[in-house]
């Protein structure tokens, strides 16, 4: 990790939007932070989702970004912000999303402490950076077409 990186230090207190110059901070009630955000919340069956839009987070990186908290996982725990998330979907786009996000954790993070191409790197690829308290998760997988999740989670 480029230790002298302000914007990535600040990963132990939450996810900053370079965009908004915004601090989502962990532990932090969600509804309270998705208002102060202008971020959609909709409640589709057994789950909350917060829509919180395009944002730009580690020094240049520009994501759409949800978290997607299931009921099962108890109030307790999808009341707080403990993580944040994208997600593409297809084949051809999943890959390039991957290339792009990759090389820019590579250049702003350093090497991921897990790097699982799979036995084949065409088909799944997770590769796990740990930063503080944070787990930032880059997961490339087949389920009927290419889907990547990027997820930064406080542990």
């Amino acid at each position: 990790m480029q230790a002298n990186n302000p914007l990535i230090l600040k990963l132990e207190k939450g996810i900053f939007f370079e965009d908004t110059n915004s601090l989502l901070q962990w532990g932090e009630d969600v509804e309270e932070i998705a208002l102060k955000n202008n971020a959609i919340i909709s409640r589709p069956g057994d789950r909350t989702v917060v829509n919180w839009g395009t944002h730009i987070i580690f020094s240049g990186l520009e994501l759409k970004f949800i978290s997607i908290y299931l009921l099962e996982m108890g109030p307790h725990l999808y009341e707080k912000f403990q993580f944040i998330e994208h997600w593409t979907i297809g084949d051809k786009e999943s890959f390039e999303t991957f290339d792009l996000i990759s090389q820019h954790l590579l250049s702003v993070i350093g090497d991921p402490i897990l790097r699982d191409d799979g036995l084949d790197k065409e088909l799944e690829r997770n590769w796990i950076w740990k930063v503080q308290n944070v787990e930032i998760n880059l997961f490339l997988f087949e389920q009927h077409a290419s889907k990547l999740n990027f997820r930064i989670k406080q542990l």
